[in-house]
C-alpha cells in the first residue's frame, strides 16, 4: 500500500538560533518518517497572506501571531512551538519551570551566595513564559534559603545602561545571574567589564539558549542552559504528521512540555576554577585534550601539583575526582555526536577519547543509565501524548 506524502511549510525566522535548532528537529523526523512528510519554507512576505501549496503547517514562535489567524481561515492542520505564540493551536513547548529550577540549582552549585534574574521589563510583559521562569527560579532558591534580586527596570530594546551599570554595582557579592537569554548575557558581561566587576569570580553569569556563536563572542565564554530546541522540532513534527493522517493528538491544551536537556559550562560560571589556579589549568586541560587517551597523572603533571593534591582539589571544590570529570566531559561531548544521527558509534567513540565503541557504551551507561544507541533513540523518537 502506498502511503501518503504530506507537504509541511515551515514558517519561521531562519536569523535566530532557536529557530534554525528547531528546523533542524523537523528535518530530523522528516527523515525518520522515510520521506512521509516533507517540509519547506513557504514564501512569507507581509504583502502576501495567501495559503501556501501545503497539507500542513508548523508555526515557530513569532511568526506564529501573525499567521495564527489564517491558519484558522484557511482550515489547515497545524501545530506551533510555543503556545503564547499561537493560542489554541497544538502546541510544544520549552519548560519554562524546569528552566528556572535547572538555572538555580546549578549556579548556587558555583558558589553564589546571592543571585540575581537579568531582562527587561518589556521582555516580562511580551513573554508571558519568563514571569514563569523568574518565579520558578525565585521559588527554587527559596527553598535552598536563598533569596533571588529582581531585574533592574529597563527595555532590552532600548536600553539605559546608566540603570544597569547601577543594578549590576550594586549587588552583593558573589552573585549567580541568570539571564533571559544569551543575547541579554552578552549585554551584561559587557557591562561587567565597563564597571569593573570580575566575571566569574565576582559575578557568575548563565544565558539561556545554548546559542554557541553567541556563548563563543562572549568574553569570557558564556555558560548557558541547553533549550531542547531540536527536540520540540521534533516533537511538533511528530504531532502535526499524526494530525495529518487523522490520528488523535490532542488540541493543545495543555501543551507538550519538553525539559532543557542541561547546562554548557563554559567560563562566565566557572567560579571555582578561577579562584584556584590549579584546578582551573587542570579543568582546561581536561576540557581541551578529552579525545586524547589522557590519563590523571598527565594533568597532574601538566599542572605542577602531585597526583594527590590534584585529587584534593578535585574533590573540595568541584565534589569529584579528576577521574569522574574526564568521564563527564567525554560522555557530555559524546551527547553531542551522538545527536546528529549520520555520526556511526566508533567515531563518536573516537573523538570522545575512548578506546572502543564497547568502551564507550559501558561508561556511557554508568554515567546516563541509557547505552549510547538507546540514548539516541530516547531523544529522537519520544511520542507526543
Amino acid at each position: 500500500m502506498v502511503q501518503r506524502v504530506f507537504r509541511v511549510a515551515l514558517v519561521l525566522d531562519p536569523a535566530h538560533q532557536y529557530c534554525r535548532s528547531v528546523g533542524q528537529g523537523v528535518g530530523d523526523y522528516a527523515r525518520d518518517s522515510g520521506g512521509l512528510l516533507l517540509p519547506f519554507l513557504p514564501d512569507i512576505r507581509p504583502t502576501r497572506r495567501s495559503r501556501p501549496p501545503a497539507d500542513g503547517v508548523l508555526l515557530v514562535s513569532g511568526s506564529a501571531a501573525e499567521w495564527a489567524a489564517d491558519i484558522r481561515r484557511w482550515r489547515v492542520p497545524a501545530v506551533a512551538f510555543g503556545g503564547t505564540a499561537a493560542p489554541g493551536l497544538p502546541c510544544v513547548e520549552i519548560d519554562n519551570a524546569a528552566i528556572g529550577r535547572l538555572a538555580a540549582e546549578y549556579l548556587g552549585r558555583c558558589g553564589a551566595e546571592h543571585f540575581a534574574f537579568y531582562t527587561g521589563t518589556e521582555v516580562v510583559r511580551k513573554y508571558p513564559y519568563v514571569p514563569e521562569r523568574l518565579a520558578v527560579f525565585a521559588s527554587r532558591l527559596a527553598e535552598l534559603g536563598k533569596g533571588c534580586f529582581p531585574p533592574p527596570p529597563i527595555d532590552p530594546d532600548h536600553t539605559d545602561w546608566g540603570v544597569l551599570r547601577r543594578w549590576v554595582g550594586g549587588l552583593p557579592k558573589p552573585v549567580g545571574i541568570l539571564t533571559f537569554n544569551d543575547r541579554m548575557a552578552l549585554e551584561l558581561l559587557a557591562v561587567c567589564r565597563a564597571v569593573g566587576v570580575v566575571v566569574p569570580e565576582a559575578v557568575a553569569v548563565l544565558g539561556v539558549d545554548n546559542d554557541e556563536l553567541l556563548c563563543a563572542l562572549a568574553l569570557p565564554t558564556l555558560s548557558s542552559v541547553i533549550a531542547s530546541h531540536r527536540r520540540c522540532g521534533y516533537l511538533a513534527a511528530e504531532m502535526l504528521h499524526r494530525r495529518l493522517r487523522g490520528e488523535p493528538c490532542g488540541d493543545g491544551s495543555p501543551p507538550l512540555l519538553v525539559p532543557p536537556e542541561g547546562i554548557a559550562e563554559r567560563e562566565s560560571t566557572a567560579t571555582a576554577l578561577a579562584r584556584t589556579p590549579e584546578l582551573g589549568a587542570a579543568v582546561r586541560i581536561i576540557r581541551e585534550r578529552f579525545a586524547e587517551r589522557l590519563t590523571v597523572r598527565d594533568v597532574a603533571e601538566a599542572v605542577a601539583v602531585s597526583r594527590r593534591r590534584l585529587e584534593g582539589l578535585f574533590r573540595e571544590k568541584l565534589g569529584r575526582s579528576p577521574a569522574e570529570e574526564m568521564r563527564r566531559v567525554r560522555v557530555e561531548q559524546a551527547k553531542t555526536l551522538l545527536r546528529d544521527p549520520r555520526v556511526p558509534l566508533k567515531a563518536v567513540a573516537v573523538e570522545c577519547g575512548f578506546s572502543s565503541a564497547y568502551r564507550l557504551r559501558h561508561v556511557f551507561e554508568a554515567e546516563t543509565g541509557l547505552i549510547p544507541e538507546k540514548w539516541r533513540r530516547q531523544k529522537r523518537r519520544i511520542s507526543a501524548p
